[in-house]
């Protein structure tokens, strides 16, 4: 089990009520080399390849600004059985509807360097991640007062379960590389759009074992983003198959309610598995169907509408 600074991790995670920025660092107060972390709202696509960090002194007798080097992005959702996620969801549900993604709040682990200058200061994140909804991180520094001393970096201790302490690696709990394909956002053409009974997702993903050769038995797991409060209350499940280099991801809703943006999933690739060197994964169809098995084309979003990427 991680150290009790997730307990603050799992506390924090009430700021996605709104999809917040923080306005302070945790802790608030550190000394140059200690762990801070960060409450960053939930930019999509936020990785630490695409984010910056700078710690900048309010003392004007250091006004060069610092690099920082960000350790971990980690993505918190509040418990599926908490208040928050059953039956006081109505906020928190608006991340989805306007971002097409889950209600996350990413947090940003930071160890900071040795010698940041003393007193106050604000550390400034610059992501490429999209924001939706909420405030932008890009936009709100987070306060920090640097105080005196030399702090080290948290191991973030834990039994390992034989009895001995281990490090934790919080790597392990960021995103794996994978195949995004999100539905459209929210905007005035889609916002009447029906609900439904069921979808059907195909696309191309040319895989192969690392370096050639054929794929083995797991080659790949598809994974439905956790739009728990939405998916629960919509009863909506996903199924997927592959024939060859098409995958086709069923979406089933047997109350017909589900909404558009419910239909996001990511390819995950077995880590001895790899995309064809060359290919490039693509859509091949979106179809909705009502809760008779009739195709909806009218105010549906098509394969055009749609986005797939590597992450």
């Amino acid at each position: 089990m991680f150290s009790r600074t997730y307990f603050f991790w799992g506390i924090i995670s009430l700021l996605i009520l709104q999809g917040c920025v923080a306005v302070q660092t945790f802790p608030t107060v550190a000394r140059s080399g200690d762990t801070i972390t960060l409450a960053v709202g939930s930019p999509d696509g936020m990785t630490k390849g695409n984010t910056t960090a700078q710690f900048i002194s309010e003392d004007p007798a250091f006004p060069t600004p610092v690099d920082l080097t960000i350790r971990a992005i980690v993505k918190l959702r509040p418990d599926n059985t908490s208040n928050l996620a059953t039956y006081d969801s109505s906020v928190i549900s608006n991340i989805a509807h306007y971002s097409s993604h889950s209600p996350w709040l990413s947090v940003v682990v930071i160890d900071l360097p040795a010698s940041l200058p003393l007193g106050t200061g604000k550390i400034h994140i610059q992501t490429a991640g999209q924001v939706f909804v909420g405030d932008d991180i890009n936009n709100y520094p987070v306060n920090i007062d640097i105080i005196d001393g030399v702090g080290s970096a948290n191991p973030f201790k834990h039994y390992n379960g034989a009895g001995f302490s281990a490090d934790g690696n919080l790597a392990a709990l960021e995103p794996m590389p994978q195949i995004v394909v999100r539905p459209p956002t929210i905007d005035p053409n889609w916002y009447a759009a029906p609900t439904y009974g069921a979808a059907e997702i195909k696309i191309n993903l040319p895989v192969q074992k690392a370096g050639g050769g054929v794929v083995g038995a797991n080659p790949m797991m598809v994974i439905q983003d956790d739009m728990f409060i939405a998916n629960n209350s919509t009863q909506t499940h996903m199924t997927w198959s592959k024939s060859g280099d098409v995958i086709t991801v069923n979406f089933i809703s047997p109350t017909a309610s589900m909404n558009f943006y419910q239909s996001r999933f990511s390819v995950v690739l077995n880590p001895e598995n790899e995309i064809v060197p060359g290919a490039t994964p693509a859509l091949v169809s979106v179809t909705y169907y009502d809760a008779n098995g009739n195709i909806v084309t009218l105010d549906s979003p098509t394969e055009a509408d749609y986005s797939i990427g590597i992450e």
